[in-house]
């Protein structure tokens, strides 16, 4: 147990998982089933789930991240296609759970992983991801994978069709001659396999130590005043439930002066109502009288947000967009989910 601002709370920890873990981790799961980061349509059942756990763990590793007793992501690896030949290739996901432990989880998780599968003999590791996603690009690219391929409208979900990112990194070499075979998880020496989480946990445990707010940082946010919209109130309350305060708000130093923004972290959030800046999801329509009026307003306030946004990234800032319909009772789930990643990739 842990003391962070006055209260004990629970480090975070990591462990292989366990065919008893499947309703835990399936919990994780299902909220990302009606979202477009997964292309599975339907949520599966814990004895699916369960086979899953099972089967993932015949060939590779099936991590789980916990706070206390309560499982809070997992990530794990599987062949990548079915054909022997591609056997020294790998398949990775990942899932947190909105909120989850304290910022840099994702990142030690799917080292830990990653880790573990090159003690194996895996050549390469793969990451498939539905496009857009900046904290997903940004999770691979930080620990060393390159994008190789784009597969344009891969799959139809939530509404239209979605590109698929093929990002890879290499993790043993791959000489003229054929390499000894991988080794399957359940054959690693246990020391290794020990050593490795060791690490992992070691580095959770340091996170942990760090202060979550500092007292200058609490004492700048006492005198922040913003629109306090529905929308905006909703995301900060988001963010400070993850364990992330220490925004300001309409900060005057960053360019477009975003809804909320980490200076320290260079990141900046922009909460948009769908019909004022036009969401190009919803597409809704413009007000059907003094037309002339409305079409050059709405233009601008499009152009706005753009200058804005190119200004921010020029200046070396994360940029993330929040639309209104990102934040309905049943997407907050994802979108916390998806704040919790980007911000812990700006450590």
């Amino acid at each position: 147990m842990l003391w962070h601002n006055g209260r004990m709370t629970c480090a975070l920890t990591l462990r292989i998982a366990t065919p008893a873990d499947a309703e835990a981790l399936l919990g994780v799961y299902a909220p990302y089933v009606p979202t477009a980061v997964t292309f599975e349509e339907e949520t599966p059942s814990v004895e699916e789930f369960r086979e899953r756990v099972v089967r993932a763990l015949e060939h590779h590793p099936y991590l789980v991240a916990c706070q206390g007793e309560r499982v809070v992501g997992y990530a794990y690896a599987h062949p990548l296609f079915e054909r022997d030949s591609y056997r020294w290739n790998a398949e990775l996901s990942i899932y947190l759970a909105a909120g989850a432990g304290r910022k840099g989880l994702g990142s030690v998780l799917y080292q830990a992983l990653l880790d573990l599968l090159k003690l194996e003999g895996i050549c390469k590791a793969y990451g498939r991801l539905v496009l857009p996603n900046v904290a997903s690009r940004r999770l691979h690219e930080k620990l060393g994978f390159k994008q190789v391929w784009v597969h344009k409208k891969g799959g139809w979900k939530a509404g239209k069709w979605r590109d698929v990112a093929w990002y890879c990194k290499q993790l043993n070499p791959q000489g003229a001659e054929m390499p000894a075979d991988p080794v399957p998880f359940p054959q690693l020496e246990p020391a290794a396999v020990e050593a490795v989480l060791e690490r992992a946990n070691a580095q959770l445990r340091k996170m942990a130590e760090k202060p979550v707010v500092s007292r200058t940082t609490r004492k700048s946010m006492q005198g922040n005043i913003g629109a306090n919209t529905k929308p905006e109130l909703l995301v900060r309350k988001m963010l400070r439930d993850m364990g992330y305060p220490g925004y300001r708000l309409q900060w005057k130093a960053a360019p477009g002066r975003p809804d909320i923004a980490y200076p320290g972290r260079k990141l900046a959030i922009f909460v948009n109502g769908c019909f004022w800046h036009r969401c190009p999801v919803c597409n809704l329509p413009l007000p059907s009288s003094n037309v002339d009026y409305w079409e050059p307003k709405f233009k601008r306030n499009v152009e706005r947000d753009q200058e804005h946004v190119a200004a921010l990234e020029a200046a070396g800032w994360t940029v993330v967009t929040i639309w209104e319909h990102d934040l309905t009772p049943e997407k907050q789930a994802s979108t916390s989910q998806y704040l919790y990643e980007v911000i812990s990739l700006t450590d």
